[in-house]
């Protein structure tokens, strides 16, 4: 695969060149050179101008500054991120540094990696219920469950586990803890979120931090 990525200049189908990266940082993960795997991930979301580029740092700034004095649903309200080649990246990038204890670069693609999708539901939720206005998470779960195509989306997508660690990196933010048991309140009471239902609570109940990934282990060359 990495011999694949160098040769990408020859590719001809549009994203295989990220579809060679995902899977090299796949066979890096199972091979716990997490270095490596964290090295791909962020060159994949280094391609994304939202994300990382210059033109859009604006965007960011305020989309923090207003979940953090707002809340979340007054940020999505005003903020949308549509699905790109870089949203798996982001929901990995965010798993990885929360399970590294490294919160603070962890919080940016994890709110990226909750919004985008909810992005795309949205405009699915709309050739249903073309009149269909965001007020709250809550209310955009309860509309999008009973919409099939836009339940298996969410599903497809791991909704619920990205929303769980966007609850817990958040948590271990003070500016935005409220936020996090907020979210966690939200999959408390959500069914469908299946095993993420059931963390939150415990979460919710006595809060703890998963098992940090051994020192040794990330910097394995």
């Amino acid at each position: 695969y990495k011999k694949a990525y160098e040769q990408r200049a020859a590719f001809s189908v549009p994203g295989m060149e990220y579809q060679v990266l995902y899977r090299l940082s796949r066979i890096y993960s199972f091979q716990k050179r997490y270095g490596l795997m964290e090295a791909v991930l962020k060159q994949i979301a280094a391609n994304d101008a939202m994300f990382n580029g210059e033109r859009f740092s604006l965007f960011r700034e305020n989309l923090i500054k207003l979940f953090t004095n707002r809340g979340f649903d007054e940020a999505f309200k005003l903020n949308r991120i549509p699905e790109s080649f870089a949203t798996d990246a982001y929901a990995q990038l965010a798993h990885y540094y929360y399970v590294t204890w490294n919160f603070e670069p962890a919080f940016l693609p994890a709110l990226f990696s909750v919004i985008s999708p909810m992005t795309e539901a949205m405009l699915a939720i709309r050739q249903v219920r073309p009149g269909y206005q965001f007020t709250t998470l809550t209310d955009f779960l309860a509309v999008s469950l009973r919409i099939g195509s836009v339940r298996d989306y969410l599903t497809d997508r791991e909704f619920f586990k990205r929303l769980y660690y966007l609850a817990l990196i958040s948590y271990e933010k003070v500016t935005v803890r409220d936020s996090g048991q907020a979210f966690l309140r939200v999959l408390a009471q959500t069914d469908a979120a299946g095993e993420y239902q059931r963390l939150a609570r415990l979460q919710l109940a006595n809060p703890w931090r998963e098992s940090r990934i051994d020192e040794d282990v990330r910097s394995n060359p």
